[in-house]
C-alpha cells in the first residue's frame, strides 16, 4: 500500500472558524505546557519523554484545562508526538554545542492540527454531489471547495490556516496497482529527452526549444507589496524594542492587507512551479538540469530579487520529485559543467563569454545562437551521454503540440519563430 495526499481549500463559516481556532489554540497550549514541564524537569536533572508528558497532561486536563474537551482529542494528543521528536532531536544535536532545552511555539498566521482517520467522515449531498467534511464535536460539516479525487481509505487529515485562508490535506492509502494505473494514465511514456537551462531573462529555456517566463503579474504584485509596506509604516505602532506605543486599529488592518498580499504572491509562484513541473514531467521521460550555486549568485545584489522570484531550487526539486514518482529519469549536471561557454555545434570552449553577453558567438564554426538555448542544448547532449541510450526524435508536430500545451496554461513566450528554432535544433 502507498500513501498519497490531496490538499483542498475550505470556506468555513464563523462558528466553524471559531472551532478551528480553538483547535489551533489547544494544540499550542498542549505543546507549550509540555515544553515548560520538560525544561523544569531538566533543570532538576530528570529526563522526560513526550509520552511521559502526555500521560501527565491527560491526568490533569479535566481539572485544569476542561475547555480542551470542546475540541477533538487529536488537538491535544498529536502535539506530544511532535514534542517527543523535538526532545530526541535536541539530544542528538547536543554534541554540536546546541542547547538541550526547548523553545515555546508562538501564535502565528500559519497554524495547523491533525485529525486521525477514525474521527473524520466525508458526507455527500445527494442533490448536488458536493462533499462535506464532518469533524468531531462540530455540529455542521465543513464544505469542501472541490471533491476528493482518490477513493482509497482516508488515513488522516490536517487542517491548516494561512492568514485568513483555510485548507484541509487528506492522506489516502492506495494499492500499488491502483496508483501505478493512475500514474500511467496521467504520465504516459514518451521516450523523449530535454535539457533545461535556468535563467533570469527567461526562467526556463528548453532544448526543444521553448522559453518559459515567470508570470507577468509578479512584478505588478511586487509593486503593490511595496506600496502596502509603506502604508503600514506610516501607521501608529512601536518602532523600537522598548517603545510602549500601542498598535493602532489602522495598523492592524494595514498589517492584514500586507499579509494577504504576501500570500497572493506566494500562491502565484506556487501555481507557476506546479504547472511547469507537471507539464515537463508529462511530456518528457528524461530531463537534465544544471546544479547552480544559488547562494553564491544571490550575493550579486543586482540579481538577488530576480533570483529569489525564480525559485530555482524549488523548481528543480519539484521536477525531480515528480519524475522519480512516476519512474522517469532526472539527471543533475555537474556544477562545474560549462554549459553556457561550450559551443553546441562544434564543442569549442569560449572563455571570453560574460554574463552581459546574451548571444553565444563561436570563433571556430562562426555560429551565433542564443546563450540560454546553447546551454540547454549542451545539457541535452550531457543527458544523452549519461543515459547512454537512444531517445525518441522530437518532430515539428511534437513541438507544436507542446507549445499548445504550455500556451493553454499561459506559460510560454518564444524569442524567435518556432520553425526557425526547430530548424536550428534539427541542424544540431
Amino acid at each position: 500500500m502507498k500513501e498519497i495526499s490531496q490538499k483542498i481549500k475550505i470556506n468555513p463559516n464563523n462558528k466553524q472558524k471559531t472551532y478551528l481556532l480553538k483547535c489551533f489554540g489547544c494544540k499550542r497550549l498542549a505543546y507549550n505546557w509540555g515544553v515548560e514541564q520538560y525544561n523544569k524537569s531538566l533543570e532538576k536533572g530528570i529526563f522526560k519523554t513526550g509520552y511521559d508528558l502526555k500521560k501527565e497532561f491527560n491526568y490533569i486536563k479535566k481539572t485544569i484545562f476542561p475547555f480542551v474537551y470542546e475540541v477533538t482529542k487529536y488537538a491535544t494528543q498529536q502535539p506530544f508526538l511532535h514534542l517527543n521528536k523535538s526532545i530526541n532531536d535536541s539530544w542528538k544535536n547536543r554534541k554540536t554545542g546546541q542547547k538541550v532545552s526547548l523553545s515555546f511555539k508562538k501564535k502565528s498566521n500559519h497554524e495547523s492540527f491533525y485529525i486521525g482517520g477514525d474521527q473524520i467522515k466525508i458526507v455527500t449531498k445527494p442533490t448536488s454531489n458536493k462533499q462535506y467534511l464532518k469533524i468531531p464535536l462540530l455540529k455542521q460539516p465543513i464544505k469542501l471547495t472541490e471533491n476528493l479525487i482518490f477513493k482509497g481509505k482516508i488515513l488522516s487529515c490536517t487542517i491548516s490556516r494561512d492568514y485568513s485562508l483555510y485548507y484541509v490535506s487528506f492522506t489516502f492509502s492506495l494499492s500499488e496497482d491502483e496508483l501505478f494505473k493512475r500514474k500511467e494514465r496521467l504520465f504516459k511514456k514518451t521516450n523523449k529527452a530535454v535539457g533545461i537551462d535556468l535563467g533570469i531573462k527567461s526562467n526556463l529555456t528548453l532544448s526543444v526549444p521553448i522559453n518559459i517566463h515567470l508570470p507577468v503579474s509578479i512584478k505588478k504584485e511586487d509593486k503593490k507589496l511595496v506600496k502596502l509596506a509603506r502604508q503600514l509604516d506610516r501607521k501608529e505602532h512601536p518602532r523600537t524594542k522598548g517603545d510602549s506605543t500601542k498598535k493602532s486599529k489602522n495598523y492592524i488592518k494595514a498589517s492584514a492587507r500586507l499579509a494577504k498580499q504576501y500570500l497572493r504572491i506566494s500562491n502565484i509562484k506556487k501555481d507557476f512551479l506546479e504547472k511547469v513541473s507537471t507539464l515537463i514531467v508529462k511530456n518528457f521521460d528524461y530531463v537534465c538540469m544544471e546544479d547552480l550555486n544559488v547562494k553564491g549568485m544571490v550575493q550579486n545584489h543586482h540579481l538577488a530579487k530576480a533570483l529569489s522570484n525564480s525559485s530555482f531550487y524549488k523548481l528543480r526539486n519539484r521536477i525531480s520529485e515528480k519524475l522519480n514518482m512516476v519512474g522517469k529519469t532526472f539527471i543533475l549536471a555537474d556544477r562545474f559543467f560549462a554549459s553556457s561557454k561550450i559551443c553546441s555545434c562544434c564543442g569549442n570552449y569560449n572563455s571570453n563569454l560574460k554574463l552581459k553577453d546574451r548571444d553565444f558567438n563561436c570563433d571556430y564554426c562562426e555560429v551565433t545562437i542564443d546563450r540560454d538555448f546553447n546551454a540547454a542544448t549542451n545539457l541535452l547532449k550531457y543527458l544523452i551521454k549519461k543515459i547512454g541510450g537512444v531517445t525518441a526524435e522530437f518532430t515539428l508536430v511534437d513541438l507544436t503540440a507542446l507549445s499548445n500545451d504550455f500556451n493553454a496554461n499561459h506559460l510560454i513566450t518564444s524569442k524567435v519563430e518556432t520553425r526557425n528554432q526547430y530548424n536550428f535544433y534539427s541542424f544540431l
